[in-house]
């Protein structure tokens, strides 16, 4: 072990090279960069660095310059070892991360030095570093674009809905003007370069940006038409985001619940890969002959008992992170069920983390098992699928794809059912089973309704997430077009989008969250005043409801419009008519 003198020597080993003292020389350098664990690696008094423009050179030159040696252990830096392979090929300047040398030379380099010409990919690779101010200045931004967004609904919720779908389509227009005009102008700029001199990334760069361009124009063209085709309901999704915004408005603290899970998914992975490295470390002791070189090596055997334990710290890391997310949904649904049938309630996140963690620790915990079950399974399929590319038959390949996506939506359907059970179980306080029976019943009995107000208001998140990312992306189109260090900065501006995304997704999904709740607290709220008419709720006739007048007319609306594509009963009148 580099950095320490406690080293034991291992027997059957003639020439003893093992329990050697390394206590001065902490750092360990790899030989081969492309596959580091499958080469020598050595320890060394110091990471190579030099005060000079180059970015390698032989360990013998290294050696010459700095008295460093880089060879294997009891080899001398010098030419002939250097030939025989006794020690790395070319050292590259590196830092020292956690002890191992790292190449602090940027991607092209490093990919050019090892002999490989990777055009495009080592184009996008050395862009990522170069634009790291600037992708971070727009992650900043995706932050405060999603929080502004969250807090205007508080206030401007009768307008917003609006807004977000102008500012989707408007969004949608400028990020294929953008696209469609850099595609353009670097069509223009490769055509005009002699043939004798165009490079394959150039020509690669423009296919890219083509290819993304329709890409984005497609999906652009189906949420257009999706657009004027439910533009006559966003009615019902002002008086829904309204009631939602009245629910943040009461407990603005909710808006933190994503921080605090990413906080506890931090530590959780944390704790998980400091797991995976002990397990990493637990091997048995094992000399074998090396092959080119003229001595033995001790290699290290996995012990049979780790097998199990990798797959046992596997399930739980599954388990664990869809634990916390599932706790998450029940922290807002009961802090939200609560403001709806005791508005005066006091501090219901507080309330929320109590009853959670007193009475329903078990029942979070069999759900996000059950989401586990069906979880694993799939990965070991699409593992087999991965390991079996190439060599497998057709059918076997249809088996594996169609098994595949059964479990993916079965997933998704207990996904779903999870989801309202733990808001039956804050609503009510029941079990996971007697929670999950309440649901689905709730579901089939108002599936025209969940069906109507959840896909339009789940469809007008998704729009305000997309406007976040494309927000952001276009802002990065014209910002990184004129950034001169930049020659392929489409990879840079996929990532921010994905990860602007991914942070609207967490703001927004506690909007979704409490819109679902609400219509499950109106659903079982009627349930309890009876006030039930042929299996569809009629929410505007009975005072005796916790629900505002807002969410009432939301509901009813949502229901009178799912009612107008349904076949109408007709019965027979005495005189023959239809009534």
């Amino acid at each position: 072990m580099c950095g320490t003198d406690g080293n034991k020597p291992v027997a059957n080993i003639s020439n003893q090279l093992t329990g050697l003292d390394l206590a001065t020389t902490p750092h360990l350098i790899f030989y081969g960069l492309l596959d580091p664990l499958e080469n020598y690696q050595v320890c060394v008094k110091e990471c190579p660095y030099w005060e000079t423009d180059e970015y390698s050179m032989s360990p013998v030159a290294y050696f010459d310059k700095s008295k460093v040696n880089t060879c294997l252990y009891g080899y001398a830096a010098n030419t002939a070892n250097w030939l025989a392979g006794y020690c790395p090929k070319l050292v590259y300047k590196s830092k020292s991360q956690f002890n191992r040398c790292i190449p602090t030379a940027n991607a092209t380099q490093i990919i050019n030095s090892i002999g490989f010409q990777m055009g495009t990919v080592a184009s996008a690779l050395n862009d990522l570093p170069l634009a790291w101010p600037e992708m971070l200045v727009l992650a900043i931004a995706s932050v405060v674009i999603a929080l502004i967004m969250v807090a205007v609904l508080k206030f401007l919720a009768n307008i917003l809905v609006y807004v977000v779908v102008i500012a989707a389509i408007v969004g949608i227009i400028l990020a294929n003007i953008g696209l469609w005009y850099t595609y353009v102008t670097k069509k223009i700029a490769f055509d005009k370069i002699d043939p004798q001199f165009r490079m394959d990334s150039e020509e690669n760069e423009v296919w890219y940006f083509l290819a993304f361009a329709i890409f984005v124009s497609v999906i652009s063209a189906v949420i257009l038409v999706i657009l004027i085709a439910m533009w006559s309901r966003l009615k019902i999704v002002i008086d829904l985001f309204y009631e939602a915004a009245e629910v943040i408005g009461s407990i603005p603290f909710i808006l933190l619940t994503p921080f605090v899970c990413f906080i506890f998914l931090t530590a959780f992975v944390s704790y998980c890969m400091v797991l995976a490295a002990f397990l990493l470390t637990t091997k048995d002791i094992r000399v074998v002959q090396s092959t080119d070189l003229p001595f033995k090596f001790v290699d290290w055997t996995n012990q049979e008992w780790a097998k199990y334990a990798w797959f046992y710290v596997f399930v739980a890391f599954i388990w664990g992170i869809e634990f916390i997310f599932a706790a998450s949904e029940f922290v807002i649904a009961f802090a939200a069920s609560k403001v709806y049938f005791d508005k005066d309630s006091s501090c219901p996140i507080g309330k929320a983390v109590y009853v959670f963690l007193r009475y329903h620790f078990g029942t979070i915990a069999l759900g996000s098992f059950i989401i586990t079950m069906v979880k694993i399974p799939r990965m070991i399929l699409m593992y087999i699928e991965k390991k079996l590319k190439g060599s497998e038959t057709d059918i076997a390949k249809f088996i594996l794809k169609c098994m595949t996506c059964c479990l993916w939506c079965l997933e998704k359907i207990l996904k779903f059912i999870n989801r309202n059970t733990y808001i039956i179980t804050a609503i009510n306080g029941a079990d996971f089973c007697s929670g999950a029976q309440r649901a689905v019943e709730i579901l089939v009995t108002n599936a025209m309704r969940v069906a109507a107000l959840n896909s339009v208001g789940d469809f007008i998140l998704f729009l305000a997430k997309l406007s976040v990312s494309g927000i952001v992306v276009t802002i990065g189109v014209f910002w990184m077009k004129n950034t001169k260090d930049l020659d392929f900065y489409f990879l840079p501006l996929l990532l921010v989008g994905i990860f602007a995304y991914f942070i609207a997704d967490c703001f927004f999904d506690v909007y979704e969250m409490i819109l679902d709740t609400l219509l499950m607290c109106f659903c079982e709220d009627t349930h309890r005043n009876k006030d039930d008419v042929d299996g569809d709720i009629i929410p505007t006739e009975n005072e005796n409801l916790k629900a505002s007048a807002t969410l009432k007319r939301a509901i009813s609306h949502g229901h009178d419009q799912m009612n107008t594509i349904r076949p109408k009963k007709y019965t027979p009148s005495s005189k023959g008519e239809k009534s």
